[in-house]
């Protein structure tokens, strides 16, 4: 069952399963909520190649809690969004996006089928290590580290639990990784993968979250 999408609303509620996801925050009681520890930084550096934050990973994973209580299990960050893979309380897999600048949540979405067992089917799939992986409209998309030592790039339908592609990619995450670090020195807290671009977060030795895409295909800055 997909979640309806929210615009520009403060408030929103959703029931799943008998559970009734809770209210979001209202962006004044974020601003002071976190106006105490400095945490509101844009990158320096925003390019072609970046993407400006206002509202950290932590912050933004904060919002996702108080609208979906439970466990984060993922994390993925593309186009100005973070989209939080949380494993509920009513023990389904609910899908947050928060929006980097605004911090609002814009669209809660719950899967038929839960990552673990998405996760099995891929792997029936492609034997190997699973590297990262993301979630976007109803398909979640693995990466996996094959034990041929090449990275495959499998998606599953959420709802069908069905196989649409694989495909081997011809740079790994490990190689991007390094070329993202290149870009901007520092730790990477989060990575997602898409058919266009590896998307790595990183906290700069600067102290500010960068995010930088590399090609899975030429492995340079995208």
């Amino acid at each position: 069952m997909i979640g309806k999408v929210l615009a520009g609303k403060a408030v929103v509620a959703k029931a799943v399963g008998g559970a009734t996801i809770g209210t979001a925050i209202a962006l004044g009681s974020m601003t002071s909520a976190f106006a105490s520890d400095g945490q509101h930084i844009t990158s320096t550096k925003a390019s072609a190649h970046t993407e400006a934050a206002t509202y950290t990973q932590a912050q933004a994973k904060a919002i996702a809690l108080k609208n979906c209580g439970g466990t984060v299990k993922s994390v993925g960050f593309n186009d100005g969004v973070y989209t939080f893979l949380i494993h509920g309380k009513d023990s389904r897999d609910h899908h947050v996006k928060v929006n980097a600048q605004s911090g609002k949540v814009i669209q809660i979405q719950s899967a038929a089928f839960a990552k673990a067992q998405v996760q099995s089917i891929a792997l029936k799939n492609c034997s190997g290590t699973i590297q990262s992986s993301s979630y976007a409209n109803e398909v979640y998309t693995f990466l996996i580290h094959g034990k041929d030592n090449k990275d495959h790039h499998v998606k599953v339908n959420a709802e069908t639990g069905k196989v649409i592609k694989a495909e081997v990619v011809k740079f790994t995450q490990e190689q991007a990784k390094q070329a993202a670090l290149q870009q901007h020195k520092g730790t990477v807290q989060s990575v997602s993968f898409s058919e266009q671009a590896y998307t790595f977060v990183i906290k700069g030795i600067d102290n500010v979250q960068h995010t930088v895409k590399i090609s899975p295909q030429t492995g340079k800055v995208c």
